[in-house]
């Protein structure tokens, strides 16, 4: 039993390998080799907002919506700031709703539709 459960390990192992190539990761699976980035980059970073004096822990739990036709990111925050950001990090606008925003936007055409603490759907434009 212990020897089979050795070579069935072996096999496993010896399945996949992983080669670094300047930065670069290749994996080899079944013959196949697929490349990936070792690290990934940082293109942008933005707090959304300043913590509150004595804040344990501040925590966003808004997923982050991607709009590809426009190039940007759309995401609220626990202050009830719903905020549009380009591609780059910058402010496009902002909205403030009643309650905080804990759950993602929806996208659909022109129109955005946010979700807030304070029982409110709302349909931006």
């Amino acid at each position: 039993m212990g020897r089979g459960l050795t070579a069935a390990s072996i096999l496993l192992l010896t399945a996949c390998r992983v080669v670094p190539v300047a930065g670069v990761l290749t994996e080899v699976r079944d013959g196949r080799e697929r490349r990936a980035l070792a690290r990934p980059q940082v293109v942008f970073h933005r707090a959304l907002n300043t913590p509150r004096p004595l804040e344990y822990a501040p925590r966003e739990r808004a997923r982050p919506l991607w709009d590809p036709q426009g190039g940007h990111v759309y995401v609220g925050d626990r202050f009830g700031t719903f905020h549009a950001l380009d591609a780059t990090g910058r402010v496009r606008w902002t909205w403030q709703g009643r309650g905080p925003i804990e759950a993602g936007a929806i996208l659909d055409g022109d129109r955005i539709y946010v979700v807030t603490g304070a029982g409110e759907v709302v349909s931006l434009d």
